[in-house]
């Protein structure tokens, strides 16, 4: 991925206007991550922000506002323009506060600029724009609803960051990608939320099928009980039918083959990310250990649930090395790589963390997971290094993360917007700020 800095001059007002960008500032928030079973909280936290934010800002969300690969209750096959465009719609009523925030705004003047994540990729066919537009007031003239694969303009460069993600990255391009519209073509991110999250919705910790067996069979039966049991259960069948996938998209030509740093570009890689292996010689160690035991220790097979065993409780330190935060440390090198371009200011989500650091004069940010609140201190400042805040964490201390951006100087600062407390709004604060 090379990006460039400059935006072409919109073709029949289908891009924003770079200049037009640069008069007005900027509000960028992302991860929000709705979908028609998802929490009104979160809905009704955005549209207090947009509401609060000036009439001729311009509100980004940066990638994953939808949750459109959640099928839940739909055939789980289902992918292409119909099925986005349904999941959009049903966001769209489930929530309706938020889409009348959205089109109060638009009224105002103000633009909505649509950024696809990995999550809500189908933002990029146009029957999907074209619901938005319809939905949110953006048919009027001038345009003022976009759907983009990415922003550039003013020396300021806005994505989801899933690009530089192995595990959540669509080949070649985002835009091919989509147009595809079949399962092999998504990333192992994208197939993991469709085939197992959205159909376990007490499987609320997204990272947790990256850990090893041991570790989410611990997890989930302490968590979720019966219902743990069951997601265990049925975890390798998942994983297995994403590992398939992989070859599919390997055949189809869907995804780039072998050496890629792409997940899904071979069975094996989907095996050894998701512990597929480790899983199934837990599966392997337990059944000998009860075979053993029905037959006595005679069998000669002693042995077996021994070394098992061992290859179990030895960590797999190499595959952690890799994999551990490998998202950010790839979105890292690639904000480096367009500051060194000439970008002011370098903006990514995806990674749900909060945070705003230098890149020699350049700025790279991160707006955090607006679903997930951030820990703040007394002085308002985000706690540690922007992860989500924990449960512990007391209700005035958590804040939902989001960048407001301005020109004339460049300028980038992370906000907070204190999470409602029993319906009751609260006013937008400064979390924390840097400038360019």
């Amino acid at each position: 991925m090379t990006p460039s800095l400059q935006l072409p001059v919109p073709s029949g007002g289908s891009e924003p206007d770079p200049d037009e960008l640069a008069r007005r500032p900027w509000i960028v928030v992302g991860d929000a991550h709705l979908h028609a079973q998802g929490d009104e909280a979160v809905a009704s936290d955005l549209a207090r922000l947009i509401r609060s934010v000036p009439g001729e800002a311009v509100v980004v969300f940066n990638g994953d506002l939808f949750n459109l690969d959640r099928v839940r209750g739909e055939p789980s096959a289902g992918v292409g323009a119909n099925h986005a465009v349904d999941r959009v719609r049903r966001v769209l009523d489930r929530f309706s506060g938020l889409e009348v925030a959205m089109r109060e705004h638009v009224a105002r003047g103000g633009l909505l600029l649509f950024v696809a994540g990995n999550h809500d990729a189908e933002l990029l066919l146009p029957e999907v724009g074209c619901v938005l537009s319809e939905r949110l007031g953006g048919t009027e003239s001038p345009r003022r609803v976009f759907c983009v694969e990415r922003l550039e303009a003013a020396s300021i460069a806005v994505e989801h960051g899933h690009q530089v993600d192995p595990d959540a990255a669509f080949f070649p391009t985002m835009q091919s990608a989509v147009a595809k519209q079949r399962l092999s073509a998504m990333p192992l991110a994208s197939l993991m939320t469709r085939l197992f999250v959205s159909n376990h919705p007490s499987y609320e910790a997204a990272t947790l099928h990256y850990e090893t067996p041991l570790v989410v069979l611990r997890a989930v039966l302490h968590s979720y009980k019966l219902a743990g049991l069951w997601m265990t259960l049925a975890y390798p069948f998942v994983a297995a039918r994403v590992a398939w996938h992989s070859l599919l998209g390997t055949l189809r030509r869907d995804v780039p083959a072998n050496p890629s740093p792409v997940t899904m570009s071979s069975p094996w890689k989907v095996v050894r990310r998701l512990y597929l292996d480790r899983y199934m010689a837990t599966v392997a160690a337990l059944a000998s250990a009860s075979a053993i035991a029905l037959g006595g220790l005679r069998s000669g097979l002693w042995w077996l649930p021994a070394v098992l065993t061992a290859y179990l409780i030895i960590p797999p330190m190499g595959r952690r090395a890799a994999y551990g935060e490998r998202d950010l440390r790839s979105a890292a090198q690639q904000a480096t790589h367009i500051a060194e371009l000439g970008a002011r200011v370098v903006v990514f989500g995806h990674t749900h963390r909060a945070f705003v650091q230098s890149i020699g004069a350049a700025s790279y940010a991160n707006h955090g997971a607006f679903s997930i609140p951030v820990e703040i201190d007394d002085a308002g400042r985000v706690c540690g290094d922007g992860r989500p805040a924990s449960d512990r964490v007391d209700p005035s201390r958590r804040a939902r993360p989001y960048l407001t951006i301005s020109f004339g100087p460049v300028a980038c600062e992370l906000r907070g917007l204190p999470v409602s407390e029993a319906g009751k709004p609260s006013a937008a604060g400064v979390a924390r700020g840097t400038t360019s």
